[in-house]
């Protein structure tokens, strides 16, 4: 067993995750289809996803696979690469539904998951990123025919896009949108996961290249300006992010790495503020 463990304890990001449970690198053998369904079972029991994904469902791929004619050793693989994909999603937090995740997302499972954050042995090769996502894929398939999932297209566009060539390409992050799941601000002293969107940071983006750094001068301009547009909403997340930075110390910017800060981004968060298109 392996444990993963953030690189901060006191915050992630889209590229840090923020929870990770002991995986199983490799399959078990000489395991029962019945020990492997109740270990599963206690696998979901700590997991905690925002999508609809449970042992149910896993374990009722894995007997389609059976019947299919897939020997024990066989559906212990693929319940690997499907724990993966499972750490991956409670990783990486999304309000968004299983269907609703975009083919990049896919790549950045492959590519910075489980690469970079898993060190799983053969991710560096071609067949073994080949492998996974497939059996992502044909898992999708399973809770479309079950009626579970509206659609596989993503995940079938992310797998032809990344192995269109010879050596697998990764597909870029789309510029990021103003209500998007940024991560997750884990208070030191509240104990609270404050979740924090795109939106968030653009205005601790503003507050900074506008307003001094200063909270109190956003609320004061906010205040001001009834007629700017969402000034109620942002008056709203402001006051609140000004609350999470008094009681927990925490900022939505460090989310981003101080690297990651773009002039891109800084342009972006003033469009945001001042009611244009972002």
């Amino acid at each position: 067993m392996a444990s993963f463990l953030p690189r901060d304890p006191r915050y992630s990001d889209p590229d840090r995750p923020i929870i990770v449970h002991s995986m199983t690198l490799r399959p078990i053998p000489n395991r029962t289809r019945a020990e492997l369904a109740n270990a599963i079972g206690e696998y979901f029991e700590a997991v905690e996803l925002a999508q609809d994904v449970n042992a149910a469902a896993v374990v009722g791929f894995l007997d389609e696979m059976l019947a299919a004619g897939s020997t024990l050793q066989g559906i212990e693989a693929a319940w690997v690469d499907l724990e993966f994909f499972v750490a991956y999603l409670e990783s990486y937090p999304t309000s968004r539904r299983l269907d609703e995740l975009e083919p990049w997302e896919y790549s950045r499972f492959l590519f910075d998951f489980l690469t970079k954050e898993v060190y799983e042995p053969l991710a560096d090769e071609t067949a073994r990123k080949r492998e996974v996502l497939s059996t992502v894929v044909a898992f999708l398939g399973y809770l479309e025919r079950q009626a579970d999932l509206s659609g596989t297209q993503a995940a079938e566009q992310a797998l032809s896009k990344i192995f269109r060539t010879q050596e697998p390409r990764e597909i870029p992050r789309p510029p990021m949108r103003a209500g998007e799941l940024l991560g997750f601000l884990n208070g030191p002293n509240t104990g609270v996961p404050h979740r924090i969107t795109v939106s968030d940071l653009w205005l601790a983006l503003a507050r900074d290249a506008e307003f001094d750094g200063k909270w109190k001068q956003v609320i004061d301009y906010l205040e001001s300006t009834p007629g700017l547009p969402g000034q109620a909403q942002k008056v709203e997340a402001v006051k609140r992010l000004a609350s999470i930075l008094m009681q927990d110390e925490l900022d939505p910017i460090a989310l981003m790495g101080e690297t990651r800060v773009t002039q891109e981004l800084v342009d972006r968060a003033r469009k945001f503020f001042y009611g244009e298109s972002a």
